[in-house]
């Protein structure tokens, strides 16, 4: 693929993103409340929780639509709940050449308690037996897809990643993410987006 269309697939990509986070905007965020340390120092800003729970969900299309315009082969197949192990997953998609399928359990926010970031770890291994099940012939290619930070190496929540190798769970970054489906990005590219989508909520746009 000549590198006009790929910047081409990548300005699709972060208009499709723009849309998603005005669509967020319009429904409407939890606003930090009074008696919050949060309201005390900042006011009625948006509730952090409130962002990362809707843009953690809103933006699995977002990943979806990386796959459509990368430059490769994929097949994008049927995410949200599996009636058959009354599951939701968050991406997923196969090369029919290679014979593989990719399984990603998206999460913006890795820096969730032990419990929690546990359930996601077991949720992944479960999904990823049942694929090898039910696709004896492909290769299961499975991981926690922590997007909230480009690059492995800058996120703080380090205990995290030693817990999912406890539990023989990849965990993959952005940057590997683009690299597999063949979209360029770059990580001054992707936090600067991210960062103008995030002034639409600072009301600076």
């Amino acid at each position: 693929m000549r590198w006009g269309v790929r910047m081409n697939n990548l300005t699709a990509l972060f208009s499709e993103g723009m849309k998603i986070a005005n669509q967020i905007k319009l429904d409407g965020l939890a606003t930090a409340s009074p008696g919050s340390g949060v309201h005390l120092l900042f006011g009625s800003v948006p509730s952090t929780q409130s962002l990362n729970i809707k843009f953690g969900r809103a933006f699995e299309a977002f990943f979806e639509k990386a796959v459509r315009l990368g430059d490769n082969n994929f097949v994008v197949m049927p995410a949200g709940v599996w009636s058959e192990i009354n599951k939701d997953l968050d991406l997923i998609f196969r090369d029919d050449v290679r014979k593989i399928i990719y399984y990603r359990e998206l999460k913006l926010n890795i820096n969730l308690d032990t419990e929690k970031i546990v359930s996601t770890y077991e949720k992944v291994k479960y999904i990823t037996r049942y694929l090898e099940q039910k696709y004896p012939n492909y290769k299961i290619d499975s991981a926690v897809l922590t997007w909230g930070t480009f690059d492995l190496e800058d996120l703080t929540a380090q205990s995290k990643l030693k817990k999912a190798k406890e539990y023989n769970v990849d965990v993959e970054d952005p940057n590997t993410f683009f690299q597999i489906v063949g979209l360029p990005m770059s990580k001054n590219a992707y936090e600067t987006y991210f960062r103008d989508l995030g002034n639409l909520f600072k009301g600076e746009n």
